[in-house]
């Protein structure tokens, strides 16, 4: 239920019709309370803020219509103004960062404040067309006038969150955030008692194909539903596939032991991975570290030939890996309260993470001095941090490969010194003796 939770929340937020939905509501609320307050001071004769009374009909009307119209003109405008970032977007850091855009608080907001403000007018405009009202809702009146003034103010903070926010270091700072955020939600993985791995004897043994029902990117997979799934039945369950994986219908998704499987048992097994076109950072950390790669690559490119941005993208990555090396990875085998084996996965590792992070940024680096510099520093970093046998060797791995690929691409003495320096400060770090 939680990752279910979690999964619907990532969705809500990733999206410009949710926050937008809840201040509207929230306008109606607020109106409902303004109304009573109005009525409460027209049972006892008393006006409200004497400065702002409005005593007839007409003129609060002519009010009402006009905030109503200029937040409907100025919503054109906004719209428009979303468009930059989002096209931006699209073009120089890659369609998968649209999502980023898409989560932008300050937008969600603006857009929340336009949709009330006009909701509320509305409200109370159809309140004055009541031929029964038997007050002016002067309360309501303020309210909607300082809800107007709100509103030419959240559209200048509007235009200057935009420019601020299609700034490729702003870009690639919010990025990280939700990689960091990410990292905290799945590293470490929740502890799971000690006991035992899987003997080949067990997984020898007959067993069913639990096969999907459908396509797709494997969002999340809810690892509690199916542990309770397998402590209920008393099933050790193999999964094949991990959070953004891509899924083909009718292949196998899990593997079961014993061989009887209920069709109950499988169709849960299916419901606990959620599928969907795209991939997220709810359980995919590897996804975050694709999205800096991807803005790295691209300002790579001829078309681009931005090295600042990639060197940014790559101060960043470090940030994130050497948060990573501080913390414990999902263990394979996942047993019960008693001890009992009940799912087997391929859970990321250190390995996967720093492939992912520096593999296509080498590759597209080429001859750039700089970007290469940065590369190897950001690894010296991260080197600082290593902490296991695993990542010392992953890391001197790529220092190895960023060292050998810089030798044979540059010819300039002083830039090969400085790569080299580098190179022997990682081995110094790391304790690698050769």
């Amino acid at each position: 239920m939680k990752t279910h939770a979690r999964k619907l929340w990532d969705f809500l937020k990733s999206s410009y019709w949710f926050v937008p939905l809840v201040m509207m509501g929230l306008a109606i609320v607020v109106w409902l309370f303004t109304n009573t307050l109005d009525h409460l001071l027209s049972s006892r004769s008393k006006r409200a803020i004497a400065w702002l009374y409005l005593s007839d009909e007409d003129s609060m009307r002519t009010l009402l219509l006009t905030i109503a119209g200029a937040i409907v003109g100025i919503l054109g405008v906004v719209f428009s103004i979303i468009m930059i970032p989002l096209s931006i977007a699209a073009s120089q850091f890659g369609p998968r960062l649209l999502r980023t855009f898409l989560r932008d608080t300050g937008t969600q907001v603006t857009l929340g404040t336009f949709t009330a403000t006009f909701i509320f007018c509305i409200t109370v405009l159809l309140q004055l067309s009541q031929k029964a009202v038997h007050s002016l809702p002067q309360i309501s009146i303020n309210v909607a006038l300082l809800l107007g003034l709100i509103s030419f103010g959240v559209l200048i903070f509007f235009i200057n969150h935009v420019a601020i926010s299609i700034q490729a270091p702003v870009v690639v700072a919010r990025v990280s955030r939700e990689l960091h955020t990410a990292i905290d939600h799945e590293l470490p993985d929740y502890p799971n008692a000690a006991s035992a791995p899987a003997t080949e004897k067990q997984l020898a043994a007959k067993h069913s194909v639990i096969k999907a029902v459908k396509s797709g990117y494997v969002q999340v997979r809810d690892n509690d539903q199916l542990m309770q799934l397998a402590t209920k039945h008393n099933l050790v369950l193999q999964l094949m596939y991990e959070p953004g994986d891509f899924i083909v219908n009718d292949t196998p998704i899990a593997l079961a032991w014993p061989a009887e499987v209920s069709s109950y048992a499988s169709n849960a097994i299916n419901s606990a991975f959620i599928l969907g076109s795209t991939r997220t950072l709810v359980q995919d950390v590897t996804f975050g570290i694709n999205e800096l790669v991807e803005v790295a690559v691209r300002a790579l490119s001829p078309a681009i030939n931005d090295p600042f941005t990639a060197m940014t993208c790559l101060d960043w990555l470090g940030s994130a890996l050497s948060q990573i090396c501080s913390r414990k990875f999902p263990q394979p085998e996942l047993h019960d309260n008693q001890g009992n084996l009940r799912l087997i996965r391929n859970p990321i590792t250190f390995t996967s993470l720093a492939d992912a992070a520096f593999n296509q940024i080498r590759e597209n680096a080429g001859s750039s001095t700089v970007v290469t510099m940065r590369l190897i520093n950001t690894i010296r970093r991260v080197a600082q941090r290593a902490q296991t046998d695993e990542q010392r060797l992953v890391l001197w791995h790529h220092a190895s490969l960023v060292q050998r690929s810089f030798h044979s691409r540059v010819r300039g003495a002083t830039d090969k010194e400085n790569i080299i320096k580098c190179y022997e400060d990682i081995r110094e770090m790391l304790g690698i003796h050769e």
